[in-house]
């Protein structure tokens, strides 16, 4: 049997300052596609994992996804680790891996019922947008002006922003 771990009043407090919405790279990204004249919604909650960015009539999500808490393996890669888990203490490694994966898990099948639906799935991760939010912002502007929306899931990576809009650097990935 395990004991729950008291936790210390300063790991609360910066626990309780994480945003889920309205994080500076989401800011960043709303403000480079709409002045691109995109239009879109934030944050509904009737579409499955409640969108970052939503577009009903092209049926576009669009989901910021965290380096830190969606595992992004390019940060981790960067700084020398074989996985997600180095970064946290041994004692609490087991609690956090978890955590990511579960993450994941929820990324997958968020991703599968708006596919399911007719929604085509981008998802960008945190640092690609602070690493060149045009290039980004462009790529979903190429997606977005579609005329006929098709399911799927797109990956946008802080090497794949950097693409000219028109090369295929949105990659498909079913995660």
């Amino acid at each position: 049997m395990t004991t729950a771990r008291p936790i210390a009043s300063g790991t609360s407090q910066r626990m309780a300052s994480v945003r889920s919405r309205d994080t500076q790279p989401e800011l960043r990204l709303r403000r480079a596609l709409h002045a691109r004249g995109l239009r879109y919604r934030t944050h509904l909650r009737d579409v499955p994992g409640c969108p970052d960015l939503a577009n009903r009539r092209r049926k576009l999500a669009v989901f910021v996804d965290g380096d830190f808490w969606h595992a992004n393996p390019e940060v981790w890669e960067r700084r020398g680790m074989t996985s997600a888990g180095e970064q946290f203490a041994p004692d609490r490694r087991e609690f956090w891996t978890a955590k990511l994966r579960r993450n994941s898990t929820r990324d997958s099948e968020v991703n599968a019922r708006l596919a399911e639906r007719g929604w085509q799935v981008i998802r960008v991760w945190e640092s690609a947008i602070r690493h060149d939010v045009d290039a980004v912002a462009e790529q979903i502007a190429a997606q977005w002006r579609e005329a006929r929306p098709r399911p799927g899931v797109q990956r946008l990576t802080a090497t794949s922003a950097n693409a000219a809009p028109q090369s295929p650097s949105l990659s498909s990935n079913a995660a």
